[in-house]
């Protein structure tokens, strides 16, 4: 048995009470709610996107157990519309964490990149995502730095697309909090993961790559 009070679990193996509502789940599986650490929730023409496939694709993620999606980066403020209107009840969806891109390559200077983070904190998101690509420069590793900064002085977390060992350490030292599409574009070190494991940073990443299949 498992007993839920509001969004609260009260108890779980043999509960006396009855409850006012009771679900049979026999021959179901009862787990908790799975977490999508990285998903590009929104795409093509936002608006478009509302109107056709935002009830259909949020609906989608809750039949297949998740119940909260972190945005990969995606468009802003959609994203916040989005997670707005399901917590209003107006789109049944999963918990929303919401994030904006801010990748060092689209910026020419630092007080650029810091700008665009201030712009997405203005807008209400949760986390900044910057794309490094293996053949990323000082410059960009500079500019890097300043996104997570500038992040860091209104309390976000930075996750970098980090896709080659440098890119994944440049990341770390850049002060990032959180990983995604870590190296599957050469190979790692001992030392090189101990870095990252001494970091204590996040590594929201699939299995997908570099697998045999």
């Amino acid at each position: 048995d498992v007993a839920v009070d509001g969004k609260t679990i009260t108890a779980v193996g043999v509960v006396k009470d009855k409850g006012k509502r009771e679900i049979d789940a026999t021959g179901y599986i009862v787990t908790p709610g799975f977490i999508d650490a990285h998903t590009h929730v929104i795409s093509g023409n936002t608006d478009q996107w509302f109107a056709e496939q935002a009830e259909a694709r949020m609906q989608e993620f809750l039949e297949a157990g998740y119940t909260t999606l972190m945005s990969g980066g995606g468009p802003v403020p959609g994203i916040v519309q989005l997670k707005e209107r399901i917590e209003k009840g107006e789109i049944k969806g999963p918990r929303i964490i919401t994030s904006g891109r801010a990748d060092p390559a689209n910026f020419k200077t630092e007080e650029e990149a810091r700008a665009q983070v201030r712009k997405h904190a203005q807008a209400g998101v949760e986390i900044i995502k910057a794309r490094l690509d293996p053949d990323f420069d000082a410059r960009l590793a500079a500019i890097l730095a300043a996104v997570t900064d500038e992040a860091r002085k209104y309390n976000l977390d930075v996750m970098v697309h980090a896709v080659s060992p440098g890119a994944m350490l440049a990341a770390v030292k850049a002060g990032a909090r959180k990983l995604v599409h870590t190296p599957h574009n050469g190979w790692l070190t001992d030392a090189d993961a101990r870095v990252v494991r001494d970091a204590g940073i996040e590594v929201l990443s699939t299995i997908g790559f570099g697998v045999p299949v």
